[in-house]
């Protein structure tokens, strides 16, 4: 039209025109039976749309004649661009000046304000929130489910307001700005101050019990994490956590090492309160553990234990070689020598009391009173 010639490949040149074309326009509700390819303005939407197909029916090419660009948001729930390419009513759209709104099925689903709180929901958020979960009611979505993980898995670096769920004490806690606190019944900082009385002399590879104290001093719910042992409440084990609220008796157990006179340590932390360190420590060998050990054991001085005395109560020792030789740790070598009571003299001795063996030699080393004294014997 107005062109000397059609320009090749063209059914329609209007190229020579500097006007404009005016497409065929109606409402929504006057959308004809499409067929691909048409082209018409939409009153309802103030925008240029198409029809491609069935699949996604009539397409918005624009929404909105002021905007700076040439693809613009659509204007309402059920009007969406960009949208779904089989389904308009899923999208981005914006209904008002400076929000913008995600939408699926034709419903708002997510509003975002002029001054970027954020709503879940078909409303502006409520003032003061930056985030309203406005459309969080109902069985199926009345909840909010926060970062979960354990103890030892916080974040590296805790920034004040933090908010998480730990799995190791089942309880809702927040970063302070110094400490992760418990959030049961509030920010509960715990006990008075309470102790574990430490234990020596104990037995190798052994499970081990504090003594009890009780928790005292606090109104809400502590809960307890143990370090290196288990806990006991109200003389009750229940692993390495557990809640606690005043009155309430604890206890901790370990299990010792497997190693003669070596320490063993456990804490446990109640609310912000902690125990402090509570020691086991296994008895220094064998031979001085409560429970005797098996005869022939080699004690830490080199004697070897060989039973109890004959009425029961005192334990025996002897040594691997007799006088006067030596112990490589497989044989004896030297010379034996007999060790003497006297020069061949009788001297009273005065020791005619009950005691075994080994009260006895000590009273014989103590004895002077002629060459041979202290008697080699009972020395050795």
């Amino acid at each position: 039209i107005g062109a000397a010639a059609v320009t090749s490949g063209t059914s329609l040149d209007l190229s020579s025109r500097t006007d404009s074309l005016l497409l065929p326009k109606g409402t929504t509700a006057q959308q004809p039976v499409g067929v691909e390819g048409m082209v018409r303005y939409n009153n309802d939407l103030h925008s240029i749309e198409i029809y491609e197909g069935t699949t996604p029916a009539w397409f918005t090419l624009t929404t909105s004649a002021t905007a700076g660009s040439t693809m613009y948001l659509g204007a309402d729930a059920t009007h969406t661009s960009p949208s779904r390419s089989d389904d308009v009513t899923t999208g981005l759209f914006s209904d008002a000046a400076q929000t913008v709104s995600v939408a699926t099925n034709g419903t708002e689903r997510l509003h975002i304000g002029s001054g970027g709180a954020v709503t879940v929901g078909n409303a502006a958020a409520q003032a003061g929130a930056i985030l309203d979960l406005l459309a969080g009611t109902g069985t199926a979505y009345s909840s909010l489910i926060l970062p979960k993980d354990s103890s030892a898995n916080r974040p590296t670096t805790g920034v004040a307001g933090m908010l998480r769920y730990n799995t190791t004490t089942n309880m809702f806690e927040g970063y302070n700005g110094s400490d992760w606190v418990s959030m049961a019944d509030g920010a509960c900082t715990g006990p008075d101050a309470f102790s574990f009385t430490n234990q020596t002399d104990v037995a190798v590879s052994t499970e081990i019990t504090s003594d009890t104290q009780t928790l005292t001093g606090f109104g809400c719910t502590a809960a307890a994490q143990c370090s290196g042992c288990t806990i006991l409440k109200n003389g009750v084990l229940q692993g390495t956590s557990a809640n606690f609220v005043t009155g309430d008796t604890i206890a901790i157990r370990l299990t010792s090492s497997t190693n003669y006179g070596t320490e063993v340590t456990a804490s446990v932390l109640v609310g912000q309160r902690s125990s402090g360190t509570w020691s086991v420590t296994t008895v220094a060998d064998a031979c001085s553990a409560v429970t005797p050990p098996a005869v022939g054991t080699e004690c830490s001085d080199g004697t070897v234990y060989a039973g109890t005395s004959p009425d029961g109560n005192v334990r025996m020792y002897t040594t691997h070689c007799d006088y006067g030789m030596t112990w490589d740790g497989s044989t004896c070598g030297g010379t034996r020598i007999y060790g003497r009571w006297s020069a061949g003299a009788s001297i009273q001795t005065f020791i005619s009391n009950g005691n075994t063996g080994k009260n006895n030699s000590a009273a014989l080393y103590a004895l002077n009173g002629n060459a041979d004294s202290p008697y080699q014997s009972a020395t050795y």
